[in-house]
C-alpha cells in the first residue's frame, strides 16, 4: 500500500515485518495560536456543553484539558479521532481487538494468501521470556541462553513447517479459509484501526502497563509517540492524571 503517512514506526518488534503508521487524524496537528487544532477541538467540545461555571471559568486551554481529565470529564476527548495502519502478529491482534470501541478492517486470509512473515522473538526478548512468578499471565523471569536459543529454534522451525503445510494445502486445491487453520498465531496480519482519543487513552493505559505483554507494549509506545505530536496538551494530561495512576 503506497501512501504518505503522518507518522511511521517500522520494526516495532525489532524485525522487518512489524509497523504502526498514523494514517489520519481529525482534526489536524497544525498549530494555531499556541495550540494544535486537535487539542483545540477538545476545548471547543467542552465549552459548548453546559458544564457549569467551574469549567467555564478555566480560560487557559492547557489548564482546561488538565481539568477535564483530572475530573473524569472524558466526552470532549471523543471528538478527536485517529486512524492507524498496523502490522502485527495475530496473538497481539487478539489482545488488541479486546478494545471494542473502535473500527477494524483486517487483512482476510479467506480472500488472499498470507505472506510468509512470522514474528520470531530476538535473543534479548527470550532471555526475559521465562514465566513470571508474580504476573501469572506473563513473562519476565530470566532464561539461560541455552533455553532461550532452544525456544527460538523451536518457534522458527514450527513457523517454517506450518507455512510449508499451508502452501501444500493451497496447491492441492484446499480453500484458503480451511488451509489457514494450520498457521500459528505468530504469523503477521494487518489492519486499519480508527478510534477516538478517549478510547485510545484507555488502550494506552492498559497496554503501557508493565503487566502487559512486552510485544503489545512496543506498539503502545510507538502510538504514544505518534499521537503526542497531535495532541500534546492532552497527552501531557494523560501522563499526569491517568497513566501515572497505573504506573504508581
Amino acid at each position: 500500500m503506497n501512501r504518505e503517512y503522518i507518522a511511521q514506526a517500522h520494526g516495532v518488534l525489532g524485525d522487518e515485518h512489524s509497523f504502526v503508521h498514523l494514517v489520519d487524524t481529525m482534526p489536524s496537528s497544525e498549530w494555531n495560536e499556541g495550540i494544535t487544532n486537535a487539542d483545540r477541538r477538545i476545548v471547543e467540545a467542552a465549552r459548548v456543553s453546559i458544564a457549569g461555571e467551574e469549567v467555564r471559568a478555566v480560560h487557559d486551554e492547557k489548564k482546561l484539558i488538565q481539568y477535564l481529565l483530572k475530573n473524569k470529564h472524558t466526552s470532549p476527548f471523543e471528538h478527536v479521532r485517529f486512524t492507524f495502519h498496523v502490522r502485527l502478529p495475530i496473538f497481539i491482534a487478539r489482545q488488541w481487538i479486546r478494545h471494542r470501541h473502535g473500527s477494524f478492517n483486517e487483512e482476510s486470509a479467506r480472500y488472499g494468501k498470507l505472506a510468509n512473515d512470522f514474528y520470531i522473538p530476538t535473543m534479548a526478548r527470550m532471555l526475559k521470556g521465562g514465566q513470571a512468578k508474580k504476573n501469572k499471565q506473563g513473562s519476565g523471569a530470566e532464561l539461560s541462553e541455552q533455553v532461550a536459543q532452544y525456544a527460538i529454534n523451536q518457534i522458527t522451525a514450527e513457523s517454517v513447517g506450518t507455512y510449508n503445510k499451508y502452501e501444500a494445502l493451497l496447491e492441492a486445491g484446499v480453500a484458503r479459509e480451511i488451509a489457514r487453520m494450520v498457521l500459528p498465531t505468530n504469523i503477521y496480519t494487518q489492519w486499519f484501526w480508527t478510534t477516538d482519543l478517549w478510547n485510545l487513552m484507555h488502550f494506552l493505559r492498559l497496554r503501557l502497563h508493565t503487566h502487559a505483554q512486552w510485544e503489545v507494549r512496543q506498539y503502545a509506545e510507538a502510538i504514544l509517540r505518534q499521537v503526542s505530536t497531535i495532541v500534546p496538551f492532552a497527552m501531557e494530561a494523560f501522563a499526569l492524571h491517568i497513566y501515572s495512576e497505573e504506573s504508581s
